[in-house]
């Protein structure tokens, strides 16, 4: 996967067969929210609603590679 920084804490994740998906940390209270369907119909919906749900594959890659780059300066 490839990553992106747009601006703020938004960015574009290349997921599978070159799919673009934004992500956004500062969303949902800062749990992030991304376009991808796996976020839109099992977190965001979760997230919604109150209850308790995993963030997405793209939001985790990001937060990951944040994380990776912060610790390896």
């Amino acid at each position: 996967m490839n990553i992106k920084h747009l601006i703020d804490q938004k960015y574009t994740v290349e997921g599978e067969k070159k799919v673009v998906y934004v992500v956004d940390l500062s969303a949902n209270g800062k749990k992030g929210s991304c376009t991808c369907p796996s976020f839109k119909f099992n977190s965001g919906m979760k997230w919604k609603a109150g209850e308790e749900a995993q963030p997405c594959k793209h939001i985790i890659y990001v937060l990951g590679k944040l994380l990776w780059d912060k610790l390896n300066k």
